[in-house]
């Protein structure tokens, strides 16, 4: 399992960005709320869809896991 946090600011598309916690793009702790440990992105995704409506995941972290699942 991964860990995973949510950005607090939004990017330029009004989205807010899901990443791994060994992500070299996470936020500071200051900009980023942890969202809890998952087995996958999507779960993690929908955790974040709580409190976000707009959420995608880090192209550099988290996108190539997000793909998979998709294939």
């Amino acid at each position: 399992m991964k860990s995973y946090y949510i950005n607090h600011q939004n990017q330029k598309d009004g989205a807010h960005e899901v990443h791994t916690a060994d992500c070299p793009f996470l936020p500071g702790s200051i900009d980023r709320r942890y969202i809890g440990a998952y087995k996958s992105v999507d779960m993690a995704l929908d955790s974040a869809r709580v409190e976000y409506m707009d959420v995608n995941c880090c192209s550099y972290c988290c996108k190539s896991e997000a793909d998979a699942a998709i294939a």
